[in-house]
């Protein structure tokens, strides 16, 4: 099934021209040989991460410590044409009414459903970035972004996460949309190439017992910058 089958009831009355570039992203990524797949699922997205070679999945995604349905997250794959995976990304809705992303992440609701149950002794989530502190609303947010090794240096970066992004309006609207991100993807303009027109060092200072503490920008859309986004593939 093509995107637009897969998401048929995620829109109404939405413009044709949104839902073509869709399709242009779409045959882009065929071009190369990739058949793309959503799903609602995280146990299944949950054991085919298992097999790929990249970061352990985030808790945000994990559904043993963030149960999530169908209304408020997906993830899309992409498939070679041998059937192997070779592209991930999800997304997901944080409805913030009275707080704002940076709380969110300082009280680690960000990454767990129950973070007294699930959180490890000791562990912080501090974000220093300014616009953290004013993002409120509906927020979506965008992780496990990757690609195999095998189809780097080909510019598919930006067609993968422009195409998530048109999704994520289409199931939500919501008023910003964010991902995070290491600094040498923002310094070096990868993050510019994905869609993203603004970031910020510091989004997110994550410590837990026993790892490196990651340290990333946060990178981000308003409900503008993805309006324009949408009908400029």
């Amino acid at each position: 099934m093509t995107i637009r089958d897969q998401i048929s009831g995620w829109h109404d009355g939405i413009e044709t021209a949104i839902l073509n570039t869709i399709d242009i992203y779409e045959h882009i990524l065929a071009g190369h040989g990739m058949k793309l797949e959503t799903g609602y699922d995280f146990k299944v997205f949950k054991d085919l991460h298992q097999g790929l070679e990249k970061q352990p999945l985030m808790p945000n995604f994990d559904p043993a410590v963030s149960p999530l349905n169908a209304d408020d997250a997906f993830w899309m794959t992409g498939a070679d044409r041998s059937g192997e995976i070779v592209m991930t990304q999800c997304a997901r809705i944080y409805v913030c009414q009275g707080a704002t992303l940076a709380d969110l992440h300082h009280d680690l609701r960000a990454f767990y459903a129950d973070p007294a149950r699930h959180a490890g002794a000791g562990e912080t989530c501090r974000v220093n970035a300014p616009a953290a502190t004013k993002m409120s609303g509906r927020i979506a947010y965008h992780g496990e972004l990757w690609l195999a090794p095998s189809y780097r240096g080909r510019m598919l970066s930006g067609p993968v996460s422009k195409l998530l992004m048109m999704l994520v309006v289409l199931k939500w609207a919501p008023d910003y949309l964010f991902g995070l991100a290491q600094p040498g993807i923002v310094t070096k303009g990868v993050a510019a190439r994905y869609g993203y027109r603004n970031m910020q060092p510091d989004g997110m200072i994550w410590t837990r017992p026993g790892m490196e503490t990651l340290r990333e920008w946060i990178i981000w859309n308003d409900s503008d910058d993805l309006q324009t986004i949408l009908i400029t593939p």
